[in-house]
């Protein structure tokens, strides 16, 4: 059986990290769908000429939506769920990527270095992602950082190095990168379907209040409507995720591909390398996208 790192063979600050990241998506991502879902409410109470016992329930409406987006933004501003998230994700994924190099013998790790100077290497740049991540809140309940998978992955025989990498790295990764593509490009096409519907939606609104077959305003309703759908594909990148992730799963199979001819350790050091660095590479453009530095 090949030897192989699981989820769990992984170190403590790619566990920590990883749940971290997860843990601020999700907050964000429900803070998004609160303020947009909050101000179309308020949109909506703009088009409302309704009244109840002397309440004018459409400014209602409004003070209601403006006042959830108020609160929403503030706490936002505050906990600063994007920033956490995407602190955490870097994090994990240097911490994955490190994990990977020192299993297989790959750079700044080759086979040429000592089991203790190799850990206490990967141990100094462990510790160097932990202070680029002070937002992290979650301890390593004992886990270690240099897990005894990793250790016994590094000691065997480079044939065997190189398959778990394919297989439990390399495959499981282009599959990743082949399945986001396809599903983000789904998504681009749905809510590209979904904003014309809006369109239409305003045009039909706008045109029955021209000839004058309805009184209702709901001309700031559709408005509202596609102004959040705008601002949730903003957020969501649909299509730029599909570009990207397409991208990095062909270079992926290229890299794939390099590593067949590699025989000696020097070589498999060096190509192991080139195949992180394609992966780190999408990363990185994953982070500039939002507007994030590169923090390692």
């Amino acid at each position: 059986m090949i030897p192989g790192l699981e989820a769990e063979d992984l170190p403590a600050l790619f566990v920590a990290a990883d749940a971290h990241s997860v843990d601020w998506q999700s907050r964000f991502l429900l803070l998004q769908r609160a303020q947009l879902v909050a101000l179309i409410l308020a949109g909506a109470g703009g088009g409302v000429a309704w009244g109840f016992r002397g309440t004018d329930i459409g400014a209602l409406l409004a003070v209601i939506g403006f006042g959830v987006a108020a609160l929403v933004r503030l706490a936002m501003s505050t906990q600063q769920p994007e920033r956490k998230w995407y602190d955490g994700r870097a994090a994990a994924e240097s911490a994955k990527t490190l994990a990977w190099r020192f299993a297989v013998n790959g750079d700044p790790f080759p086979r040429s270095l000592k089991m203790g100077d190799a850990v206490d290497q990967f141990t100094e740049q462990i510790v160097e992602l932990t202070r680029d991540l002070p937002s992290l809140d979650r301890p390593s309940h004992g886990a270690r950082q240099v897990t005894q998978a990793m250790r016994t992955l590094r000691e065997a025989k480079m044939a065997d190095r190189k398959r778990a990498y394919e297989a439990q790295r390399l495959v499981e990764q282009q599959e990743w990168y082949s399945g986001k593509a396809d599903w983000n490009n789904s998504r681009a096409m749905r809510w590209g379907v979904a904003l014309v519907a809006i369109d239409v939606f305003g045009l039909i609104a706008a045109l029955a209040r021209l000839v004058g077959w309805i009184e209702l305003d709901i001309l700031g309703i559709a408005t509202t409507l596609a102004a959040a759908g705008v601002a949730w594909t903003q957020v969501k990148q649909h299509e730029l995720l599909a570009r990207s992730y397409a991208v990095a799963s062909q270079e992926l199979s290229a890299v794939r591909d390099q590593l067949v001819t590699v025989r000696s350790e020097e070589e498999w050091a060096s190509a192991m390398a080139r195949a992180e660095n394609a992966i780190s590479r999408e990363h990185t453009l994953w982070r500039a996208a939002r507007g994030v530095e590169s923090g390692s």
